[in-house]
């Protein structure tokens, strides 16, 4: 029986930017862009919070001078009250997949129970004696001829 070794697990990272197309290198550059452009958007309003909140003298003048306090307030207001449906949504739905996958239903990942000799036979349809002997040896070689089953073992 062959003896195995162990195989390197970081393989070699082969680049060789020669081998794609025109079209490949153009899409793949589109793609990176959009994604970039597309996460720029999404963190936009960050930005523009620090920055609204590092000139506190155009806040000062916008809220407090001009009385869009209100506004100010009626903003977070809403703001804050979306944010707490979207979180108590997402909390009910953790808690409704906890309870139905780990409490009512138990672990679906759990350890399936060892299959038991006498079922591995009548499973395969051969004598359970048979399938002791096989067992026995490291290697076997089987052979099937019409309703004969014949173990040659090798040690």
């Amino acid at each position: 029986m062959a003896k195995s070794r162990q195989r390197n697990s970081y393989p070699p990272i082969i680049d060789r930017p020669e081998f794609k197309s025109r079209l490949r290198h153009i899409s793949e550059v589109a793609i990176a862009a959009s994604l970039w452009a597309l996460w720029l958007y999404w963190i936009s309003p960050i930005f523009t919070v620090i920055l609204w909140l590092l000139g506190l003298q155009f806040f000062y003048q916008k809220v407090i001078t001009e009385s869009r306090l209100w506004d100010l307030l009626e903003i977070l207001h809403n703001g804050g009250l979306a944010f707490l449906v979207i979180f108590l949504m997402q909390l009910v739905w953790i808690n409704y997949n906890y309870f139905i996958i780990f409490k009512r239903k138990g672990e679906r990942r759990g350890k399936q129970p060892a299959c038991n000799d006498e079922a591995m036979a009548m499973f395969f349809k051969v004598e359970p004696k048979l399938l002791k002997q096989a067992k026995e040896y490291n290697q076997i070689d089987i052979v099937v001829k019409g309703q004969e089953i014949i173990i040659n073992p090798h040690q």
